[in-house]
């Protein structure tokens, strides 16, 4: 597996809404996405940079691959 870069909360949303879902809702550093057919995933704005691990349960909580959010 390739080494993944540090990405700032901000970044993954952004990233995860271009490809559908749209916040649902925002209660104190927590964000919440849900897509149209359902899937949910949550995201702490807090921090400055999630690291690799986080980040990669927060891809997978979202179905997303790695691939596709480098694109």
């Amino acid at each position: 597996m390739n080494r993944l870069n540090l990405a700032t909360a901000k970044v993954i949303a952004r990233a995860l809404r271009r490809t559908g879902p749209r916040d649902e809702r925002q209660m104190g550093p927590h964000l919440a996405l849900r897509h149209p057919d359902g899937r949910s995933v949550t995201i702490s704005i807090k921090s400055r940079t999630l690291d690799s691990f986080v980040l990669i349960l927060v891809l997978r909580q979202a179905t997303f691959t790695i691939d596709a959010f480098r694109k």
